[in-house]
C-alpha cells in the first residue's frame, strides 16, 4: 500500500479510537458529576451526541499533531506523503 494511503488510514484510525476513548471518558465524567444518592445513572442518546460534539474538535487537533510526529519520526518517503 502506498505511503499517503497508509497515513490517511492512520489518521482515521487514530480519530476513531480517540473518539471512542474520549466518549467513554466523557460519559463516565458526566455520570459521576450527576450522581445522586438513591437515583440510577442516566445513559441517553443526548449525552452521547453532546459528548461527540465536545470531544471531536479536540480529537481532530490532536490526531493531526500525532500524524505530524509520526511523519517526523519515520522519514521513509518524504516526497510521496
Amino acid at each position: 500500500m502506498s505511503k499517503p494511503v497508509t497515513l490517511i488510514l492512520y489518521y482515521l484510525g487514530f480519530t476513531f479510537l480517540g473518539l471512542l476513548a474520549g466518549l467513554f471518558l466523557f460519559t463516565q465524567y458526566f455520570n459521576a458529576v450527576s450522581l445522586v444518592v438513591g437515583k440510577s445513572s442516566v445513559f441517553s442518546a443526548e449525552i452521547l451526541v453532546y459528548g461527540i460534539f465536545s470531544i471531536l474538535p479536540i480529537i481532530f487537533m490532536t490526531s493531526s499533531m500525532f500524524i505530524s510526529f509520526y511523519k517526523t519520526r519515520h522519514l521513509s518517503s518524504p516526497v510521496s506523503s
